[in-house]
């Protein structure tokens, strides 16, 4: 059985008949669960009211923190992830790597993290709506990730669902 393949059509939004009538499906929900203070590599954001003073830079942040939101007379501050002199240089230096950071973190801050599911079914029930009867759930994946990262991650939970329902 070709795991990469089931992937692929799972990916694309289809399911995948398995030889023996199983059905595996995927799909992709907001995760409520994480957030970007859960991960070190995207730095840290802090919400700060605006006053009279205007949009003052919270005291844990230095002059690489910039603003990325606002809303409700708060905006949101966010200090990249540098913590030494290398990354520092990196940051000021390469705009590309600025520009990268800068978009997964707003995107992330923006769409909130997701979850992955795969789906095990088997027959249906009394209203004709498939019956799971194994399931995969991985969270914390970037809203925009790379299709190959999603394919590569959703191969290993096909490989996982599937190898548990054999053995169960």
């Amino acid at each position: 059985m070709n795991y990469r393949e089931i992937a692929e059509q799972i990916a694309g939004e289809d399911s995948h008949t398995l030889p023996n009538g199983d059905v595996v499906r995927f799909r992709s929900d907001i995760d409520e669960h994480t957030t970007l203070a859960d991960f070190d590599c995207y730095g840290r954001t802090e919400w700060v009211r605006t006053g009279w003073q205007g949009a003052v830079r919270p005291a844990n942040m230095d002059g690489c923190a910039e603003i990325i939101d606002r809303g409700n007379g708060s905006v949101l501050w966010w200090q990249p992830p540098v913590e030494d002199r290398a990354e520092r240089r990196q940051w000021h230096t390469d705009k590309a790597y600025q520009r990268a950071m800068r978009e997964v973190v707003t995107d992330c801050h923006r769409y909130g993290f997701r979850v992955y599911v795969v789906e095990l079914c088997r027959g249906t029930d009394a209203y004709g709506r498939p019956v799971v009867v194994a399931v995969e759930t991985l969270g914390g994946f970037e809203p925009c990730a790379r299709p190959e990262d999603v394919l590569e991650t959703l191969t290993d939970m096909v490989r996982e669902l599937l190898e548990q329902a054999v053995a169960a």
